[in-house]
C-alpha cells in the first residue's frame, strides 16, 4: 500500500495527478485515421454488407403494398430498425468509449515505466473501435428480437386479475417483465465485454509488470474500474429482484409456481443476495476515491455464504419440512396453480354435465337420430388420403394437401359433415424440369375433391361430390359449383411463380391436349421496369428474372405462396395452427383457406405450461383466397389483453369477426391445437379441491385406439351431434375426446367444443356415473379383436397377403345411450388403393360388423334403421334389384356382366373413352355383388 502512495505522490509532483489534465511530452500531429481511400473503401464494404437488406427491404415493401398491409410492415420495420440502431448506438458507445477511455488514461501520463508503446500506436485506436464496433453489432442483432417485447410493454392492458403473492397484475409478468429480465441480460453481457476490454487495454499497458506479478493499480485504473463494478454490482442486484419475481415460475415445488420453500427459503436468500450486491455497489463506489478492499472482500464472503447457505437451507427445509406434511405446506399454491392454470386455458369456462344413466341402444333411438348416422365419419384421413392420392391426382406433378374436415348445408338444409383436400402442384415430379416449366407455366394447382364421410361406392371408395378436372359437382340439390378452381396460394406451394408474362400457364390435360389460361387476379407484385427485375433477381438469386423475354410490363411475381408462411410474413407476432382447412364458398365459388391465429405467452403466474407456453386464446381467423393470396385477419376475440395490446400498435391489420362473409362464417372450426392442449390439461385440472388434485384420487387420462395393429394415442375429432340433455334437438358440429380414468380402459367422460354460432367457442363436459361401467375405447377394441367372426375374417385376409388397416374408433353419444363405430379398410399387397370393407358397431356387449353402416346397425338392433344412400355406381350396376333364388340371382348378375363387358368393347372401338369408364365401372360392381352372393352361398346364410 505504501508504494501505492509513493506513485500517486510521484505523480503529483510531475504535475499529473488529481484530474488535472497532463501536459504532453511529445510532440506529433493527431493521428488521422481516415483518407479518402479508406473512406470509399468503408462505403463499398458497407454496401456490401447491406445489400441483402436493401434488397430485402424493397421488395418486403412492395410485397406489403400488394397484400395491403402496407402500415404494418412499417410500423414493424421502424420498431425493427429502432431497437436495432439504439442498442447499437448504446452498446457502441459504451464498449468503445470506455475502451478508448482507458487508452487515453494510459497513454496521456508520461511513460515513466517504459512500457505503453504498443497503446501509443496509431493504429490501436481504429482496432479498438473497430472491435468494439463488431462486438456492439453482435449485441445488437442479439437484441433486436426485443420488438416484440416492446409492443407488448408500451400497450400493455391489465388482465384485471393480481397474483396472489405480490399483488401484481397478471399485465406485469406477461408484458412488462419479459422486457426488464431481457434488457437485464443484454446489459450484463454489454458491461462483461466492456470490462474484459477495458481489462485487457490495461494489462497491456504493463505487460512486463504483469510478467513480473507486479501490477500497479494506477489511480485512472481504480477509478475507471470503481465506476465500471457500481453498474455491474447494480446490474447483479437488479437481477436478483428480478429472479424474486420469477419465483412464481418455479418447478420446484409439487405444482409449477412458487412453493412453500420458494416462499420461505429462497425469496429470503434472494433479498439477502440483493443487499450484499447493493452494498458492494456502494463499496465499489467509494473506490473512486479511496481503495477500500476489505469492505468488497466482506461482502463477496456473505454473499458466497448467503449462496451455499441458502441453497442448504432450502433443500433441508424442503426435505425435513415440507415434505414429510406436504398437502398441509402447499394446499395454498396448490390452489393458486389450479385457478392460475383453469384461467391460463380457459378451463374455467369448461360446463360440466352429469351424462345419464346409459341405456341399451334401441331402433327407436338411430331412427331419432338418422341426422347424427348420416354424419358418422367412416373416412379415416389417413387411408382417405391415400385413396384421393391414387384416384384423382390424375398427373404425377399433382399433389394433395392434407385432408380436412368440414360441414356443409345442402340447398334441401341438410347439414352434411364432409372431407375435401386442394389439388396443388408438386414441381419436383414435372416430367420436364425447366425454368419456363417451374416459373412461367406450371404456376398453380386447380381444384379440389370433395366426399361426404359416409358414403361409400360398391368398390370401397368415397363418392365424391366434386372430383375431376376440371371439377365437377354433384352435390345433392345443387350448389357449390367451382368458379374458380385455380389454387395458386396453398400448403404445398413454397416456391415463386411469374404470372401474366407470354407464356399461356397450365390449368389441367385433357385428353391429349392441355387447357391453359393467363392469370386475370390482383395477387403478387408487379414487376414492371428494369429495376425491380433487378431486385427481384438478386432476391430470388436468379438471373433469368433479368434475361426472359417472357416477362413483361404487365407480368407479376407471386411469392410467399405457403399461406403459413405468408400469413406469418404478416404477423409475426401471432402463433397459428398447424392444421390450415380449405372452405369452398358456396356462394361465389371461390377457394379459401382458414388459418387459426392465438396469442400466446409463457409467463402467465402459477400457470403450469404445456408445448412451451401457459396462456393461449384462439384471438384470430385468418381467411387467405386461394387465388387472389389476399389474406383478411378476422378478430373473433376481443376480450384478450395480448390482442387488444396488437390491436393498438396495429389497427389497420384486425377486421371485426362480425365483417365475415356468411358463406364462410358457417365454416368456423374450433382448433384441434387449442382444443388438444386443453383436454390435456382438463384430465388434471377437472379437478378443483386441493385435496383430490393434490392425491390425484380422480385424475383422467386421454384415451388410446388401434391403427394399423399399432396402439396410438386417441386424436380428437369432429361430428354432427345433438349433445345430450340439451334443450331442443339440434344436432350441431363438435369437436369431441373421451376420457378414461388414469391406468384405466373405462370411459369416464368426454368433452366437446361447440363449432356452430352462437355457441362457438363453448366447451361442454359430460361425465359418466363413476358407479357405471362405460367401455372405454381399447376395451371395445379388445371386443373387437375378441369377437370369432371378425377375428375369422380379419386372419382371412391377412392370410390372403392384405394389409388390414383399422380406422379411427369414433365414441358417439346419442340420446342416453353410446354407439361405437370403426371403419375397416383392406390393401390389397399389390394394391395403392385402401378401400373400405366394412363397418363395426358396437353398443354395450355387442359387436357387429356387416359392409354397409345401415347393415351394420340394422344388425345391431335387429331392426332397419337407416336407408342405404346408393352411389352412382350402384345405381348403374343395378337399375332393378335382383331377386329369386341364388342360382337365379347368380345367373341374372352374370347377365349382366356380359352386357357390360360388351358395352365396355365396343365403346373401346369406338374410342368413347367415357362410355369404357362407365361401362367398365358397371361391371366391376356387378362382380363384387356376385362374388357376395357367391360367398353367402357357400357360408349357407
Amino acid at each position: 500500500m505504501s508504494y501505492q502512495f509513493d506513485i500517486e505522490s510521484l505523480l503529483e509532483r510531475s504535475g499529473f495527478g488529481g484530474g488535472d489534465e497532463p501536459p504532453n511530452d511529445r510532440s506529433r500531429p493527431a493521428p488521422s485515421f481516415f483518407n479518402r481511400w479508406t473512406f470509399l473503401l468503408g462505403v463499398v464494404l458497407l454496401l456490401l454488407f447491406t445489400a441483402g437488406w436493401i434488397v430485402t427491404t424493397l421488395t418486403d415493401w412492395w410485397w406489403f403494398q400488394q397484400v395491403g398491409y402496407e402500415r404494418v410492415w412499417l410500423t414493424l420495420v421502424q420498431l425493427r430498425v429502432g431497437v436495432f440502431v439504439g442498442l447499437l448506438l448504446v452498446s457502441a458507445l459504451f464498449l468503445v468509449g470506455n475502451w478508448l477511455l482507458a487508452r487515453w488514461l494510459v497513454i496521456r501520463i508520461p511513460d515513466i515505466f517504459g512500457e505503453r508503446r504498443l497503446l501509443e500506436e496509431n493504429w490501436v485506436a481504429p482496432l479498438l473501435a473497430g472491435l468494439g464496433l463488431f462486438f456492439a453489432f453482435g449485441l445488437a442483432q442479439q437484441g433486436a428480437g426485443m420488438w416484440d417485447m416492446l409492443i407488448r410493454f408500451w400497450h400493455a392492458r391489465p388482465f384485471g386479475v393480481s397474483d396472489p403473492i405480490f399483488n401484481r397484475d397478471i399485465g406485469f409478468y406477461v408484458f412488462t417483465l419479459p422486457l426488464y429480465e431481457t434488457l437485464h441480460a443484454w446489459l450484463v453481457q454489454a458491461l462483461i465485454l466492456t470490462l474484459i476490454g477495458v481489462a485487457g487495454v490495461y494489462a497491456a499497458s504493463q505487460w512486463e509488470n504483469i510478467q513480473r506479478r507486479d501490477f500497479l493499480l494506477m489511480p485512472y485504473i481504480r477509478k475507471h474500474g470503481a465506476l465500471l463494478l457500481a453498474v455491474f454490482f447494480l446490474l447483479l442486484a437488479a437481477g436478483y429482484q428480478l429472479r424474486v419475481w420469477r419465483l412464481l415460475y418455479s418447478p420446484r415445488g409439487v405444482v409449477f409456481g412458487a412453493g412453500y420453500t420458494d416462499l420461505h427459503a429462497a425469496l429470503p436468500v434472494l433479498r439477502i443476495q440483493m443487499v450484499l450486491m447493493l452494498g458492494a455497489a456502494v463499496v465499489a463506489l467509494l473506490n473512486y476515491w479511496r481503495l477500500f478492499l476489505r469492505p468488497m472482500v466482506v461482502l463477496v464472503a456473505l454473499w458466497v455464504l448467503a449462496s451455499v447457505g441458502g441453497s442448504l437451507y432450502a433443500a433441508g427445509l424442503q426435505r425435513y419440512i415440507v415434505e414429510p406434511n406436504e398437502l398441509t405446506r402447499e394446499a395454498p399454491y396448490i390452489r393458486y396453480n389450479i385457478e392460475a392454470t383453469r384461467a391460463a386455458y380457459l378451463l374455467d369456462r369448461v360446463e360440466k354435465r352429469a351424462f345419464p344413466r346409459v341405456q341399451p341402444l334401441t331402433a327407436d333411438i338411430l331412427r331419432r337420430n338418422e341426422i347424427v348416422l348420416r354424419n358418422i365419419r367412416l373416412w379415416d384421413e389417413r387411408p382417405l388420403a391415400q385413396t384421393i392420392a391414387q384416384l384423382q391426382e390424375l398427373r404425377p406433378y399433382y399433389a394433395f394437401s392434407p385432408v380436412d374436415v368440414d360441414r356443409y348445408r345442402l340447398l334441401t338444409g341438410q347439414v352434411r359433415q364432409v372431407m375435401l383436400a386442394a389439388r396443388e402442384l408438386q414441381k419436383e415430379n414435372l416430367p420436364a424440369r425447366s425454368w419456363i416449366n417451374e416459373r412461367l407455366i406450371f404456376t398453380h394447382g386447380y381444384g379440389l375433391v370433395l366426399n361426404p364421410v359416409d358414403e361409400v361406392t360398391p368398390e370401397g371408395q368415397p363418392n365424391f361430390w366434386i372430383r375431376n378436372l376440371p371439377p365437377e359437382s354433384s352435390f345433392p340439390g345443387g350448389g357449390y359449383e367451382v368458379t374458380h378452381p385455380e389454387i395458386y396460394y396453398g400448403q404445398l406451394m413454397g416456391d415463386y411463380v411469374i404470372v401474366k408474362t407470354r407464356q399461356p400457364e397450365f390449368d389441367y390435360p385433357s385428353g391429349d391436349t392441355n387447357v391453359s389460361s393467363h392469370y386475370e387476379g390482383a395477387g403478387g407484385v408487379p414487376l414492371g421496369g428494369w429495376v425491380r427485375r433487378l431486385l427481384f433477381a438478386m432476391r430470388m438469386t436468379d438471373l433469368n428474372l433479368l434475361l426472359s423475354n417472357d416477362i413483361t410490363a404487365e407480368s407479376r411475381i407471386l411469392f410467399h405462396r405457403d399461406i403459413t408462411e405468408r400469413v406469418r410474413t404478416i404477423a409475426p407476432f401471432l402463433t397459428f395452427d398447424s392444421d390450415p382447412y380449405l372452405v369452398l364458398d358456396g356462394e361465389s365459388g371461390r377457394l379459401f383457406w382458414m388459418i387459426d391465429a392465438y396469442t400466446t405467452s409463457d409467463d402467465y403466474p402459477y400457470a403450469t405450461p404445456r408445448n412451451g407456453l401457459n396462456y393461449i386464446r384462439n384471438t384470430v381467423k385468418v381467411v387467405v383466397d386461394a387465388y387472389n393470396g389476399s389474406a383478411t385477419f378476422y378478430l373473433i376475440d376481443d376480450s384478450d389483453p395480448i390482442i387488444q395490446a396488437y390491436l393498438a400498435a396495429f389497427p389497420s391489420l384486425f377486421t371485426p369477426f362480425d365483417e365475415m362473409p356468411a358463406g364462410l362464417r358457417a365454416h368456423i372450426r374450433y382448433p384441434k391445437d387449442f382444443f388438444r392442449i386443453q383436454a390435456d390439461l382438463y384430465t388434471i385440472y377437472h379437478m378443483q379441491d386441493v385435496q383430490v388434485f393434490y392425491n390425484r384420487e380422480d385424475l383422467w387420462q386421454l384415451p388410446a385406439e388401434v391403427f394399423q395393429n399399432t396402439q396410438v394415442p386417441m386424436e380428437p375429432y369432429y361430428v354432427v351431434l345433438d349433445l345430450p340433455n340439451d334443450e331442443e334437438i339440434r344436432p350441431e358440429f363438435l369437436l369431441i375426446q373421451p376420457f378414461t380414468p388414469a391406468n384405466k380402459a373405462n370411459m369416464i367422460a368426454w368433452v366437446a367444443a361447440r363449432n356452430d354460432e352462437p355457441d362457438y367457442g363453448q366447451l361442454v363436459v359430460y361425465e359418466f356415473p363413476k358407479q357405471e361401467l362405460i367401455f372405454g375405447p381399447m376395451q371395445v377394441e379388445a371386443r373387437i379383436d375378441q369377437d370369432p367372426a371378425i377375428s375369422e375374417q380379419l386372419t382371412l385376409w391377412s392370410q390372403q397377403g392384405s394389409q388390414i388397416i383399422r380406422g379411427n374408433l369414433l365414441v358417439i353419444p346419442l340420446e342416453n345411450s353410446i354407439l361405437y363405430v370403426e371403419p375397416l379398410y383392406l390393401l390389397a399387397e399389390t394394391g395403392q388403393i385402401p378401400e373400405l370393407k366394412r363397418v363395426i358397431v358396437a353398443s354395450g356387449n355387442q359387436v357387429v360388423m356387416r359392409e354397409t353402416m345401415a347393415d351394420a346397425l340394422a344388425a345391431l338392433v335387429n331392426a332397419p334403421v337407416l336407408e342405404a344412400v346408393p352411389s352412382e355406381g350402384e345405381t348403374a350396376a343395378s337399375e332393378t334389384p335382383v331377386t329369386g333364388t341364388v342360382d337365379e340371382r347368380i345367373a341374372e348378375l352374370v347377365r349382366r356382366a356380359n352386357t357390360y363387358y360388351e358395352q365396355a368393347e365396343a365403346a373401346r372401338v369406338a374410342g368413347d373413352w367415357a362410355a369404357y369408364g362407365e361401362a367398365l365401372d358397371a361391371l366391376e360392381a356387378v362382380l363384387r355383388e356376385l362374388e357376395a352372393l357367391v360367398e353367402q352361398g357357400e357360408s349357407g346364410e
